[in-house]
Protein backbone atom coordinates (compact mmCIF):
# COMPACT_ATOMS: atom_id res chain seq x y z
CA UNK A 1 0.00 0.00 0.00
CA UNK A 2 2.95 2.08 0.97
CA UNK A 3 4.14 2.00 -2.80
CA UNK A 4 0.48 3.73 -3.93
CA UNK A 5 0.79 6.98 -2.05
CA UNK A 6 4.63 7.13 -3.12
CA UNK A 7 3.31 6.72 -6.79
CA UNK A 8 0.39 9.11 -5.88
CA UNK A 9 2.28 11.99 -3.96
CA UNK A 10 4.94 12.02 -7.36
CA UNK A 11 2.38 11.80 -9.67
CA UNK A 12 0.64 14.81 -8.00
CA UNK A 13 4.03 16.49 -7.44
CA UNK A 14 4.56 15.96 -11.70
CA UNK A 15 0.85 17.58 -12.05
CA UNK A 16 1.45 20.62 -9.70
CA UNK A 17 4.84 21.34 -11.69
CA UNK A 18 3.13 21.18 -15.02
CA UNK A 19 0.48 23.43 -14.35
CA UNK A 20 3.15 25.88 -12.72
CA UNK A 21 5.31 25.74 -15.83
CA UNK A 22 2.35 25.30 -18.45
CA UNK A 23 0.02 27.85 -16.91
CA UNK A 24 -2.89 25.44 -16.30
CA UNK A 25 -3.51 24.16 -19.48
CA UNK A 26 -6.96 22.33 -19.26
CA UNK A 27 -5.65 19.59 -21.42
CA UNK A 28 -2.06 19.35 -19.47
CA UNK A 29 -4.35 19.20 -16.40
CA UNK A 30 -6.92 15.84 -18.06
CA UNK A 31 -3.43 14.25 -18.98
CA UNK A 32 -2.83 14.42 -15.46
CA UNK A 33 -5.32 13.34 -14.03
CA UNK A 34 -5.60 10.13 -16.30
CA UNK A 35 -2.03 9.22 -15.54
CA UNK A 36 -2.23 9.38 -11.97
CA UNK A 37 -5.30 6.76 -12.33
CA UNK A 38 -3.48 4.70 -14.83
CA UNK A 39 -0.35 4.90 -12.63
CA UNK A 40 -2.45 4.39 -9.12
CA UNK A 41 -4.62 1.47 -10.66
CA UNK A 42 -1.02 -0.17 -12.26
CA UNK A 43 0.31 -0.29 -8.68
CA UNK A 44 -3.03 -1.68 -7.20
CA UNK A 45 -3.20 -4.58 -9.92
CA UNK A 46 0.64 -5.19 -9.03
CA UNK A 47 0.57 -5.12 -5.68
CA UNK A 48 1.17 -8.82 -4.31
CA UNK A 49 -2.04 -10.05 -2.54
CA UNK A 50 -1.59 -11.95 1.05
CA UNK A 51 -3.03 -15.20 0.18
CA UNK A 52 -5.00 -16.54 3.62
CA UNK A 53 -2.71 -19.10 4.58
CA UNK A 54 0.29 -16.69 4.53
CA UNK A 55 2.37 -18.45 3.15
CA UNK A 56 4.25 -15.60 1.45
CA UNK A 57 5.44 -14.56 5.18
CA UNK A 58 8.43 -16.24 5.89
CA UNK A 59 8.01 -18.25 9.04
CA UNK A 60 10.06 -15.56 11.42
CA UNK A 61 7.95 -12.70 10.71
CA UNK A 62 4.65 -14.62 11.90
CA UNK A 63 3.21 -14.03 15.03
CA UNK A 64 3.36 -16.92 17.16
CA UNK A 65 4.36 -20.79 16.02
CA UNK A 66 3.70 -21.78 12.58
CA UNK A 67 0.52 -24.92 12.81
CA UNK A 68 2.86 -28.27 13.09
CA UNK A 69 2.45 -30.06 10.27
CA UNK A 70 -0.74 -32.79 10.88
CA UNK A 71 0.88 -36.12 11.33
CA UNK A 72 -2.01 -38.17 13.02
CA UNK A 73 -0.26 -38.33 16.18
CA UNK A 74 -2.05 -36.79 19.07
CA UNK A 75 -0.47 -33.64 20.70
CA UNK A 76 -0.24 -35.25 23.46
CA UNK A 77 1.13 -38.33 22.40
CA UNK A 78 3.58 -36.30 20.69
CA UNK A 79 4.84 -34.30 24.04
CA UNK A 80 5.31 -37.71 25.63
CA UNK A 81 7.77 -39.00 22.80
CA UNK A 82 9.39 -36.13 23.51
CA UNK A 83 10.30 -36.15 27.33
CA UNK A 84 10.81 -39.87 26.92
CA UNK A 85 13.56 -38.56 24.27
CA UNK A 86 14.64 -36.09 26.27
CA UNK A 87 15.30 -38.21 29.23
CA UNK A 88 17.04 -40.77 27.67
CA UNK A 89 19.76 -38.32 26.64
CA UNK A 90 19.89 -35.63 30.30
CA UNK A 91 20.18 -36.86 33.46
CA UNK A 92 18.00 -33.76 34.39
CA UNK A 93 15.08 -34.60 32.09
CA UNK A 94 15.01 -38.19 33.42
CA UNK A 95 15.32 -37.38 36.90
CA UNK A 96 13.54 -34.14 36.94
CA UNK A 97 10.57 -35.09 34.30
CA UNK A 98 10.18 -38.44 33.10
CA UNK A 99 10.88 -40.04 37.01
CA UNK A 100 7.96 -38.55 38.42
CA UNK A 101 5.36 -39.06 35.99
CA UNK A 102 6.99 -42.90 36.27
CA UNK A 103 6.39 -42.74 40.46
CA UNK A 104 2.78 -41.41 39.72
CA UNK A 105 1.78 -44.39 37.17
CA UNK A 106 3.63 -46.97 39.78
CA UNK A 107 2.02 -45.86 42.73
CA UNK A 108 -1.35 -45.97 40.74
CA UNK A 109 -0.60 -49.21 39.83
CA UNK A 110 0.50 -50.82 43.27
CA UNK A 111 -2.72 -49.57 44.85
CA UNK A 112 -4.68 -50.71 42.62
CA UNK A 113 -3.36 -54.21 42.21
CA UNK A 114 -2.16 -54.94 45.55
CA UNK A 115 -2.89 -52.28 48.18
CA UNK A 116 0.32 -51.27 48.08
CA UNK A 117 2.64 -47.81 47.19
CA UNK A 118 6.03 -47.56 46.82
CA UNK A 119 6.52 -46.21 50.56
CA UNK A 120 6.02 -49.61 51.73
CA UNK A 121 10.14 -50.73 50.05
CA UNK A 122 10.02 -54.34 50.55
CA UNK A 123 6.66 -55.16 49.27
CA UNK A 124 6.74 -52.43 46.34
CA UNK A 125 10.14 -53.89 45.27
CA UNK A 126 9.09 -57.39 45.00
CA UNK A 127 5.79 -56.69 43.04
CA UNK A 128 8.01 -54.38 40.40
CA UNK A 129 11.23 -56.60 40.31
CA UNK A 130 14.73 -54.87 40.92
CA UNK A 131 15.56 -52.84 37.79
CA UNK A 132 11.82 -50.96 37.96
CA UNK A 133 12.54 -50.74 41.64
CA UNK A 134 16.19 -49.41 41.37
CA UNK A 135 14.82 -46.23 38.53
CA UNK A 136 11.84 -45.48 40.86
CA UNK A 137 12.79 -45.98 44.87
CA UNK A 138 13.05 -42.87 46.45
CA UNK A 139 16.17 -42.91 48.07
CA UNK A 140 17.98 -43.40 44.01
CA UNK A 141 20.89 -40.83 43.97
CA UNK A 142 20.39 -37.72 42.28
CA UNK A 143 22.59 -36.93 39.51
CA UNK A 144 25.94 -35.10 39.53
CA UNK A 145 25.78 -33.32 36.45
CA UNK A 146 22.70 -31.86 34.80
CA UNK A 147 24.01 -32.78 31.43
CA UNK A 148 25.04 -36.34 32.53
CA UNK A 149 23.57 -39.43 30.34
CA UNK A 150 20.39 -39.60 30.94
CA UNK A 151 18.15 -43.03 31.47
CA UNK A 152 19.48 -46.38 30.13
CA UNK A 153 16.65 -47.24 27.21
CA UNK A 154 17.09 -50.91 28.70
CA UNK A 155 16.28 -50.37 32.13
CA UNK A 156 13.34 -48.12 30.99
CA UNK A 157 12.23 -50.26 28.65
CA UNK A 158 11.92 -52.84 31.49
CA UNK A 159 10.22 -50.71 33.98
CA UNK A 160 7.79 -50.21 31.48
CA UNK A 161 7.62 -53.96 31.16
CA UNK A 162 7.10 -54.33 35.10
CA UNK A 163 4.39 -51.56 35.22
CA UNK A 164 2.22 -53.04 32.68
CA UNK A 165 2.48 -56.30 34.42
CA UNK A 166 0.98 -54.79 37.50
CA UNK A 167 -2.42 -54.41 36.12
CA UNK A 168 -5.23 -52.40 38.25
CA UNK A 169 -8.55 -53.97 38.25
CA UNK A 170 -7.98 -56.53 36.05
CA UNK A 171 -8.72 -54.87 32.85
CA UNK A 172 -5.88 -56.90 30.62
CA UNK A 173 -6.90 -60.10 32.00
CA UNK A 174 -11.23 -59.89 31.84
CA UNK A 175 -10.26 -58.53 28.12
CA UNK A 176 -7.65 -61.75 27.29
CA UNK A 177 -10.78 -63.97 28.41
CA UNK A 178 -13.79 -62.06 26.60
CA UNK A 179 -10.92 -62.23 23.70
CA UNK A 180 -9.94 -65.86 24.07
CA UNK A 181 -13.93 -67.31 24.63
Amino acid sequence: MSRVVVAAVLSAAVAAAALLLLQGSAALVAFEVLLLAVVVLGLRLAAPRPEKTDTAIPVLWRRGRPAPAPTGIPASLQRLQRLVSFSLSTAFDAEYRLRPRLRAAANERLEGTAGLSLVQTAAARSALGEVAWGLLRSDRPMPTHDKAPGMDPAALRDTLAALERLDPGGAAASGRSAGSG
